[in-house]
């Protein structure tokens, strides 16, 4: 398991370059994003934009983008087919 702060999208090559290393040439067959920020707010409080555009990159924006970058290296054979298998667990 890696663990990275996503928000950081210029360090994903690094990232990358890291589980290639790891794989030692073997494809990835799974990738697990488990990220998430929560943030409470009421309505009648104020929601904040910034936190909220801040919530979306985390949340949304960041683990397909992450995905994207990997998807090179993840692919899963089996018998006659391949596959790519990505699971997002996300807070809101």
């Amino acid at each position: 398991m890696l663990s990275a702060d996503i928000k950081e999208t210029s360090k994903y090559e690094s990232l990358v370059e890291t589980v290639e290393a790891t794989l030692n040439g073997e494809p990835l067959n799974l990738l697990i994003n488990n990220a998430g920020m929560a943030a409470k707010a009421e309505l009648d409080d104020g929601v904040q934009e910034d936190a909220m555009i801040e919530l979306f990159r985390v949340n949304s924006v960041a683990p397909l983008l992450l995905a994207q970058v990997q998807l090179h290296t993840l692919i899963v054979c089996f018998g006659g087919g391949c596959s790519r298998h990505l699971v997002d667990c996300g807070t809101l």
